[in-house]
């Protein structure tokens, strides 16, 4: 048995026969193909293969129909069947494995310029799903989603669009499928590219002539866009979706969508469960929420003990960690926060950064400086007297600020962090003993630190 077809499909095939005529490569293709079906050459559809990808539209065309028939004919053979004994198994899983990167090269080539190809190229796949799902009795999603998400980047043609149409509306269980891939993705594509209301189609629409003469008006125009705008959106958030339309929905939330919603505070039980859910989405909910609370006078009680419980090992490590901090540092500026809140706050961050690398500890310390200078009261945690003999009452493991008696404890933290090892992280510990006359320092100088910045110093 030779290889199986090349899997680099945006690789074109070498075509030492791009010189010979277009004719004599098609016979030779059919020929190949008789040669499989009635000698059993299965060698030929590595041959065959290679010709799916010529930049020849009657070559390619030639190939992709001729291979298309093979792999139906040795199907209807029972050929490709998982149930046989271990010669003909082998030949099988050669044959399906090789009928994927055939259907592959046909996803590559719905882009291809040729018109006919592009429509060939649809239809064999949708006849590949359903012999494929007719011949184990369950339909083959993950051939059939191949198909979907080429589908959903395509900048379709009017014919080929007719034809997709037409082929769905055949078949109840593709349409079904379409919907539910493809809907989401693609609804989402458009409603994040769409340029929100602006004044200009007051200028557009405003000078208008209504059926009694009247001007149409100039301000209720631009409403009613915005209202379409919220509706889309709002409805769209009630859709299942997958992870990453979730999470990017959630990065441009609080600065493309809310400015320009109707009424941005329907998005409340949205950013809320979102928030609730832990980890990396309740990173992305905060800035959304935080907007809701303060702009829109929204109430949510829960937002700083949330806040406080994401303050775990694993933020120092996450992808999203300099946004997260640049945000705690703005919620925790307002002088409005009860003193017990910022000591939690500030002893959950000293704690976290016993076992952080230094790039996180260089975000954390200049934080806390900022806290103690903002929220004196809490001073109380580096200048507590007798601390030797007593035992740390503060409970790292209680996600409620106010049951962790944070209040009651000290910064020991910082001592142990004056020894580090990273110069830089020794510096910024050693200035909590004096009497904080520095000015406070600016975050976004200690947020870019990575490994990169670590490795030279420490060399």
């Amino acid at each position: 048995m030779k290889r199986k077809a090349e899997s680099s499909l945006n690789q074109k095939a070498k075509q030492p026969a791009r010189k010979a005529n277009h004719k004599e490569i098609t016979e030779k293709i059919n020929r190949l193909g008789k040669e499989i079906l009635n000698e059993n050459k299965l060698n030929n559809i590595i041959e065959i293969q290679d010709f799916c990808q010529s930049e020849i539209p009657q070559v390619c065309y030639s190939a992709i129909s001729t291979l298309e028939l093979v792999y139906s004919k040795l199907l209807a053979k029972g050929m490709m069947n998982k149930n046989q004994s271990e010669p003909k198994q082998k030949i099988a899983t050669w044959l399906r494995e090789n009928r994927l990167l055939f259907y592959e090269s046909l996803a590559v080539n719905l882009t291809n310029g040729d018109l006919r190809i592009q429509v060939t190229c649809f239809e064999k796949m949708v006849k590949i799903v359903k012999e494929a799902s007719e011949s184990v009795d369950e339909f083959q999603t993950n051939l059939y989603s191949i198909l979907v998400d080429k589908l959903v980047d395509l900048e379709l043609n009017d014919t080929i669009a007719t034809n997709i149409i037409t082929t769905l509306n055949s078949y109840d269980d593709l349409r079904k499928s379409m919907e539910e891939g493809c809907n989401v993705s693609t609804v989402y594509r458009l409603l994040s590219s769409l340029e929100p209301h602006s004044s200009d189609i007051t200028m557009i629409c405003g000078t208008e002539l209504t059926s009694f003469g009247e001007k149409t008006n100039q301000v209720k125009v631009p409403q009613v866009y915005q209202k379409v705008y919220s509706d889309c959106w709002l409805r769209f958030l009630e859709f299942p979706m997958t992870a990453p339309i979730y999470r990017g929905i959630l990065e441009i939330l609080h600065a493309r969508i809310v400015p320009n919603l109707y009424d941005p505070t329907k998005l409340m039980d949205f950013l809320v469960v979102a928030y609730n859910s832990g980890g990396f989405v309740s990173i992305l909910a905060l800035n959304g929420l935080f907007t809701l609370i303060h702009k829109y006078n929204l109430d949510y009680p829960h937002f700083y003990p949330k806040l406080y419980a994401l303050f775990d090992q694993n933020l120092l490590h996450a992808k999203y960690r300099s946004r997260f901090f640049r945000m705690a540092s703005l919620f925790l500026s307002s002088t409005y926060i009860p003193s017990y809140l910022v000591s939690a706050f500030i002893k959950r961050m000293a704690r976290i950064s016993l076992g952080a690398p230094p790039a996180g500890i260089i975000m954390i310390l200049p934080l806390i400086y900022n806290l103690f200078r903002l929220h004196p009261s809490s001073l109380t945690l580096i200048h507590r007297e007798d601390v030797d003999n007593i035992k740390d009452p503060y409970i790292f493991e209680k996600l409620d600020p106010n049951e962790s008696k944070a209040s009651e404890s000290c910064l020991w933290e910082l001592e142990l962090l004056k020894n580090h090892y990273y110069p830089t992280v020794s510096t910024l510990a050693h200035i909590f003993q004096d009497s904080l006359a520095k000015p406070s320092y600016d975050l976004e100088d200690f947020l870019d630190y990575s490994y990169s910045n670590v490795i030279p110093v420490l060399t």
